[in-house]
This record gives structure tokens, C-alpha cells and sequence, in this order.
């Protein structure tokens, strides 16, 4: 832990030319994994669990724990990740449903008199959610706990 913000945390960890993590990897067996600086503030772990990504803009939902994260229609399938992974992992990490969506996906979602959700063809289905029923492509319940290491932990595993 360092609260100096000269000391780039993520660098320190990775190693030069990825030296530390690699042994990591090595020891996994190959594992992907992600290195993620922590923060406190949930909107600023969400946008730093979806890099590369680029999010645009994020309205949190603090008593349902629920974030809308808007971003560019070139970043969703980014930050969706193939078959919902990055989502469902950064939810798993924030503790926090995450709904992904783009500008005109929401102003159509709102025009059309409905909550901010994503269109039906954008939804997956709950094997895939992990949930009961249906829920957003893009989205992940906070009932799915971490499943290695401690609340705090700030690595996930995904593309390198």
C-alpha cells in the first residue's frame, strides 16, 4: 500500500518487461491475469476494472449497489468482454451490478418509456448471467462473491 501518487503501483507489480507477473503466470499454469489499481471510490474501481476500455460516463445506483456505465458503441464488445467475461469480472471485483450500454442504447431504452436497460436482443441468458431469469448482457449481479483471495484484491484474471 503506498498513498504516494508518484509510485505507479500497477509497474511495480507487472515488473519491467513483465518480469514479476510472468513468474506469476508461469506458476498458474498460463493463467491471463489483469493487474487492477484499487480504489475505495466504487466509480473509480469500475472504470479501472474495464480498461482498456474507455468509459464515458458512470451513474451509480449506491443503495442498490448498481452502476450504469455508458461508453462509445467502438468500447462495448471492450468492455462487455467475449460472452460477458470483463463485465462479469469486474462485478465480481467492484461487488457491484454493472450495466454496460451506449449512449443511443440508453436514450432508446428511455424514449421507449422503459428503466435504463438494455434492448431485449441484448440480453443473455441466465446460465450465462450466472442469475435467475433474465439479465443484461452486460450487466452481473453482486450476489457472486470472490472467488480467489480477499475483497481486496486487486488482480483478475483476463486478457494481459
Amino acid at each position: 500500500l503506498s498513498h504516494d501518487p508518484k509510485i505507479d503501483c500497477v509497474g511495480a507489480c507487472v515488473g519491467v518487461r513483465g518480469t514479476r507477473i510472468k513468474s506469476i503466470i508461469d506458476e498458474l499454469n498460463g493463467e491471463k491475469i489483469d493487474v487492477i489499481p484499487w480504489d475505495d471510490d466504487p466509480e473509480t474501481l469500475i472504470v479501472n476494472a474495464l480498461k482498456p476500455a474507455t468509459v464515458s460516463s458512470i451513474t451509480l445506483d449506491r443503495d442498490n449497489r448498481k452502476a450504469l456505465v455508458i461508453v462509445d458503441e467502438d468500447q462495448l464488445s471492450l468492455a462487455i468482454g467475449r460472452r460477458g467475461q470483463n463485465v462479469r469480472l469486474a462485478s465480481r471485483l467492484a461487488r457491484w451490478e454493472i450495466d454496460i450500454m451506449t449512449r443511443e442504447q440508453l436514450e432508446a431504452s428511455a424514449g421507449a418509456g422503459r428503466e435504463a436497460s438494455p434492448p431485449e436482443e441484448e440480453r443473455a441468458g441466465s446460465e450465462e448471467a450466472g442469475q435467475e431469469g433474465m439479465a443484461p448482457q452486460g450487466s452481473m449481479g453482486d450476489d457472486s462473491p470472490l472467488q480467489n483471495g480477499a475483497e481486496g484484491d486487486s488482480s483478475r484474471e483476463g486478457a494481459e
